[in-house]
This record gives C-alpha cells, sequence and structure tokens, in this order.
C-alpha cells in the first residue's frame, strides 16, 4: 500500500510537469482522488468519521487549508525549480516540525536530534545548492535538462520560488503540530 502511494504520489508531479499542466488542474486531479480513496477506506474500515468537537472540526480545517496550499505553492513551484531541488526544500519539513515543537511546545531536543538535524541541514544546503557548488569547482558547467517547460532561469526568480516555498514548508511544518495534544 504504501509503494502504491508513494508511485501515485511522485508519479502526478511527473505527469503534470511533464504534460505542462496547470499547477491548480494538477492539484485538484490529485486532491479527488485523495479524497475519493480516503471515504472509502474509512467506510470500508467502518471508522468514525465523526468530530468531537466543533473547535477540532475547526482545527482540522485550518490544517487542511495549510496542506492545500503547500500542496500547491509546492506544484507551482516545479516549474521554476527542477524536481529534486523542490522536494530536497520540502525535506526541511521535519527539521521545522522538531525546531516549532521546541519553541511552541517548550519540547527539549537531544543531543542526538540536534546533531541529526545538523547534517539533514548541510546536506539539503548542498543539494539545493548543487548548480552553484558545480559552477565554482568548473567555470564551464552548464546545467541540462530535456524537461522544457520551466517558466525561467533568473537566479533572482529561482531564489524568490525558493524563499516561498521554504515559508510554505515551515507552515506545513506548523499545520503537523496545530493537532498535538500536549
Amino acid at each position: 500500500m504504501v509503494a502504491a502511494c508513494n508511485f501515485f504520489w511522485v508519479s502526478g508531479f511527473i505527469y503534470g510537469n511533464e504534460h505542462n499542466m496547470s499547477f491548480i488542474e494538477s492539484q485538484l486531479s490529485r486532491y479527488i482522488m485523495q479524497a475519493i480513496i480516503t471515504y472509502t477506506i474509512c467506510k470500508i474500515m467502518k471508522y468514525d468519521i465523526q468530530f468531537r468537537s466543533s473547535y477540532e472540526f475547526q482545527v482540522l480545517g485550518i490544517r487542511s487549508f495549510i496542506f492545500t496550499v503547500h500542496s500547491f505553492v509546492l506544484c507551482w513551484s516545479q516549474v521554476y525549480l527542477p524536481l529534486y531541488i523542490v522536494h530536497t526544500i520540502s525535506a526541511f519539513g521535519p527539521i521545522f516540525v522538531c525546531l516549532l515543537n521546541l519553541i511552541i511546545y517548550k519540547k527539549t531536543i537531544t543531543r542526538q536530534q540536534v546533531l541529526g538535524m545538523l547534517i539533514a541541514f548541510v546536506g539539503i544546503l548542498l543539494t539545493v545548492n548543487g548548480r552553484s557548488l558545480m559552477a565554482m569547482i568548473d567555470p564551464n558547467y552548464k546545467f541540462i535538462s530535456d524537461f522544457g517547460n520551466y517558466r525561467s532561469e533568473d537566479p533572482l526568480v529561482l531564489l524568490g520560488v525558493s524563499a516561498i516555498l521554504m515559508l510554505f514548508v515551515v507552515f506545513w511544518a506548523y499545520a503537523i503540530l496545530i493537532t498535538k495534544k500536549n
């Protein structure tokens, strides 16, 4: 089940990018399928899908809204940044969850967690800046891609798109934590 979900998750991004679909079309089609599959699983497994309070419903609504906007930004950024960069930036999510958990809930972070976050942070930065690093090592380096749907190669635009995506990864991390009960 997990393998199938991961296959369809990535395939949805790749198919939309390669067929020059609008990020809205791509995301809406994925969300409709997700809603149908989730509802079907809940019915088959006889899960209770009633909310215990209006507050719980509100919090889940806010969380779903943040997840939805994050997904749209994720899809939108893929026509500016290579797919591996987009998902590498998204890999910052668990680091932000840990940091926001410290800030919001005052949870302690162990030495191993700090070390793991630092290693992950450095690895992510190296991956995201791969083209810049290669250009410093080899001045003749040129990024070549068969993907012809990129909207811009301007470094300032790419930096802006990366910053917007990073901001929404922070929002995603917050959405993960708002349903947490102490």
